[in-house]
């Protein structure tokens, strides 16, 4: 990493590989836009088993 950050590597293939494999861990890297540029965590995504806005989830049987 540090080599690669001190610009004294010149293998562009190996950081578009650990580019890829940061957005594939859910790192997204956020272009300078007048704050800088930088990198955060992605928002994890809705499990599918979660209900939709509206409705409801599922109702367990009770043995009362």
């Amino acid at each position: 990493m540090t080599r690669i950050e001190s610009g004294a590597t010149g293998a562009g293939h190996a950081i578009e590989t650990l580019r890829h494999a940061l957005e594939a861990a859910g790192v997204e890297f956020i272009p300078e836009n007048g704050g800088g540029a930088g990198v955060r965590l992605r928002k994890a995504d809705r499990p599918s088993s979660a209900p939709s806005e509206g409705e409801a989830g599922i109702i367990e049987s009770s043995d009362m």
